[in-house]
């Protein structure tokens, strides 16, 4: 269905055109091949919860944030990493599970499809296709666990009650 520019793909996912140009970090085909990355590089086999994913594109953003995760994980997270949860990366969630890249487990975990798996190959055959993000995913590989997020939002949580 078209309309106005418009490309209606769900009840929740519209395409339309930009007077500007977006920059490449918002773009939707960028963040589904970054957590597709994420998922296949730093989540293993069991997949991983919907924070571990924010909070690794998140770090993506700037190579001071990239640095302050690795520090973070090589010391055992000793410090309370800010979370911030990025919109962008809940809408190429969402597009990446329509299109069946990658899926939610019962226990709400993502993992990434067969489908999925095909497409960070197809990414990683690629050398010079996102070599940084790649460089950096490879550097904290599975040393973020999910146990460690768990503490890093309880302890939030009881630090920043008050506030």
């Amino acid at each position: 269905m078209i309309m106005n520019n418009n490309y209606l793909l769900s009840d929740k996912i519209i395409f339309d055109s930009k007077p500007i140009a977006v920059p490449y970090n918002y773009r939707i085909s960028y963040k589904i091949a970054q957590l597709s990355l994420i998922l296949y590089i730093c989540c293993g086999r069991s997949g991983c919860s919907l924070i571990k994913l924010h909070m690794i594109s998140v770090a993506l953003g700037t190579d001071q944030e990239i640095q302050k995760l690795i520090k973070q994980t090589n010391d055992g997270l000793v410090e309370i990493p800010v979370v911030r949860f990025d919109p962008a990366v809940n809408r190429a969630l969402l597009y990446a599970i329509m299109e069946g890249i990658i899926i939610q487990q019962k226990d709400g975990k993502l993992k990434l499809s067969p489908l999925g798996k095909t497409y960070v190959i197809c990414i990683i055959k690629q050398e010079d296709l996102m070599q940084r993000e790649r460089c950096f995913l490879s550097k904290i590989s599975t040393g973020i666990t999910e146990s460690m997020i768990q503490k890093i939002m309880t302890d939030w949580r009881y630090k920043n009650v008050a506030n």
